[in-house]
C-alpha cells in the first residue's frame, strides 16, 4: 500500500518509522492521504484519513487494524494429513469441523481430511469474519465456496459447497445470524 504523509516535520520521521515497519510505503503522489490535523487546509484529495498529533495511540492502533484486514487477504493455513504437513490458501477451504478435540480443514476438489492445530474459538477469532461464518457449535464455513442453501427440517439450513458432495447443517441457533450476514 502507498500512502502520502502530511505532517509536521518533528514527527514526520516517527510517522514514517511507523508506516514502514507496517509495509506502507509513502508516496507524494499517492491518492490516499495520511493527514495531521493541522495540515488538513493543505488536502486536495477526495481520500484522506486526519491523525491528531498529540493522540498518536489511535494513529497506532488505525494502522495495526488495517495491517491485520490486509495480512487476512494473504492468509493461508497450515493442516496436517498423517505425518505431512500441507499448506492452503484460505480460498481452498471449504470448511472446519471439530470432532471431540480435533479440528478439521475440508478442502476443495479433494477426498482427504486435514487436521489443524487451531482450536475452532481461534480460527473463528482470526478468519475474516465476512467470509468465514461459524454455522453450529462444530462448524465453520468459507461461504465463498458454498454452492446451494436449502431451507432443512426444523428450521435449518442445508449448506451444498462447490466442486463437492459434502454438505452441512446450519443449525437453528445459527440460522438467525447467518442469514443476516447474508443479507436473506
Amino acid at each position: 500500500m502507498k500512502i502520502c504523509l502530511k505532517c509536521e516535520d518533528n514527527i514526520r520521521k516517527l510517522i514514517e518509522e511507523i508506516l514502514v515497519f507496517n509495509n506502507i510505503e509513502i508516496d507524494d503522489e499517492s491518492d490516499i492521504i495520511f493527514v495531521e490535523r493541522e495540515f488538513l487546509h493543505e488536502v486536495k484529495s477526495s481520500i484522506y484519513i486526519v491523525f491528531d498529533k498529540t493522540d498518536l495511540s489511535s494513529f497506532l492502533n488505525f494502522i495495526k487494524k488495517l495491517q491485520e484486514n490486509t495480512k487476512q487477504k494473504e492468509k493461508f493455513i497450515t493442516a496436517r494429513l498423517e505425518d505431512k504437513f500441507e499448506i492452503f490458501s484460505y480460498d481452498k477451504i471449504q470448511y472446519f469441523e471439530a470432532d471431540n478435540n480435533d479440528i478439521y480443514c475440508i478442502v476443495a476438489n479433494d477426498k482427504k481430511i486435514y487436521k489443524v492445530k487451531e482450536k475452532l474459538y481461534e480460527l473463528e477469532e482470526n478468519l475474516d469474519k465476512k467470509i468465514f461464518l461459524r454455522i453450529s457449535k462444530s462448524n465453520i464455513v468459507n461461504i465463498l465456496n458454498v454452492k446451494e442453501i436449502i431451507p432443512w427440517f426444523g428450521s435449518k439450513l442445508l449448506l451444498k459447497f462447490k466442486e463437492s458432495s459434502k454438505t452441512v447443517e446450519v443449525t437453528r441457533t445459527y440460522v438467525k445470524d447467518f442469514k443476516q450476514n447474508l443479507g436473506i
